[in-house]
């Protein structure tokens, strides 16, 4: 017996969530839902220090404790109000806030609350080949089930396990699962992916999220995942924009079909665009028609071709051109040289004049006279039809 009384007392100590004195023995229930905003109400005033307690599990955790008005940093997980009512807030709740609250004025507990959380619930409507987005609700391991919709009989099988962030899929989510701030992300959907998905923890199987998707019928232009878009002009097909698209008509960069001619002063050009929407495995989700006018510059603008056929004509004019310079330049310099060069007399039919030591030949009246003799002892040498006199040595 004296075992029993003395093991009672422990018990009840363990289930009092403070053993400081309290104004109410009042247990507040507060319910609130995974991943939002849960108030644990705390009606009654207080001019002092406000101090708010998570009791259970153990060990007991400070959540906030404020003095005048000022409440210290813990990381902003909690707001308190001061003013009549020390409500607690808990943004985004998550598993690990469920449990017993105590709110303390000057160290005097004066509210005792439980919070209990339940499963979030949401649904989706997308289209055929968009991405289906849902959060994982909770940092530790988790487990992703889905039941297909419209099927009799049908169970929760398993599509998922992530571990840190790192999704470990089935093969059919394999290729089109991911994983990014705590989100799990399924692109391309199908048909087959009606239903609902529930996100499960691994370590207490508590339902943390559920999420119902359906499917809608026809095709969506506003992308939220990565898309290749293309369009068509003219019969050429051109690439668009690669990444996520989220306006109705993707914006494009326009190229048109220039003609083999000369374009002059030609203002706009009217042309017809088929976009076609591909997602990443590269299949068609989408089509869209539209026409634009496309403004052209005022200039002289040339096709492809002329500009290959004026630059060959141009390559070839200009060694052309060259190669006339080069004769004219040759035939300049072959008569610049004749014309400075003197005249050879043997090419005149003479003789070479015979060198002379004395004084310059002097003619006489006897040089018109081819019979004449010269007075003096000089030598006459007839050259033709004149004379040369050259003095005695």
């Amino acid at each position: 017996m004296t075992l029993n009384n003395t093991m009672f007392p422990i018990s009840v100590l363990l289930a009092e969530p403070s053993t400081s004195t309290s104004t109410s023995l009042d247990l507040t229930h507060a319910k609130g839902v995974f991943n939002t905003t849960v108030i644990l109400p705390c009606q009654k005033p207080c001019h002092g220090v406000v101090k708010w307690v998570k009791a259970r599990p153990l060990p007991p955790q400070t959540i906030a404790h404020c003095v005048n008005g000022t409440c210290a940093d813990f990381g902003n997980k909690a707001t308190v109000g001061l003013f009549g009512n020390i409500f607690l807030s808990l943004p985004q709740a998550a598993l690990t806030d469920e449990g017993w609250y105590e709110g303390h004025c000057d160290d005097e507990v004066i509210c005792d609350i439980t919070l209990e959380l339940s499963a979030h619930n949401s649904t989706a409507e997308v289209h055929k080949g968009d991405a289906l987005s849902f959060g994982l609700l909770s940092s530790e391991p988790v487990r992703v089930t889905f039941r297909k919709a419209g099927v009799s009989n049908s169970t929760d099988d398993l599509v998922c396990v992530v571990e840190g962030a790192v999704p470990l899929c089935v093969r059919e989510y394999s290729r089109r699962s991911s994983v990014q701030d705590y989100t799990v992300i399924f692109t391309n959907v199908t048909e087959s992916d009606e239903g609902v998905f529930t996100v499960i923890d691994s370590n207490t199987t508590r339902i943390l999220n559920t999420m119902k998707l359906t499917i809608k019928n026809g095709s969506n232009l506003q992308k939220t995942v990565p898309l290749k878009v293309v369009f068509t002009s003219e019969g050429r097909t051109h690439p668009c924009v690669s990444g996520s698209q989220t306006d109705d008509v993707p914006r494009c960069e326009i190229h048109h079909k220039t003609p083999h001619y000369f374009i002059t002063h030609q203002k706009t050009l009217t042309i017809e665009r088929v976009f076609t929407i591909k997602d990443q495995m590269n299949e068609d989700v989408g089509t869209f028609k539209d026409t634009v006018n496309v403004t052209v510059s005022d200039i002289w603008q040339l096709s492809i071709l002329w500009q290959i056929t004026l630059f060959v004509g141009g390559f070839l004019l200009n060694m052309f051109l060259w190669r006339i310079l080069a004769f004219a330049r040759r035939t300049y310099n072959r008569i610049k040289k004749r014309a400075s060069t003197p005249p050879n007399p043997e090419e005149k039919g003479g003789l070479p004049l015979l060198p002379c030591t004395g004084p310059p030949p002097q003619q006489t009246e006897s040089e018109l006279d081819p019979e004449a003799q010269t007075k003096d002892n000089g030598h006459l040498v007839k050259v033709g039809a004149s004379a040369i006199t050259f003095p005695a040595v």
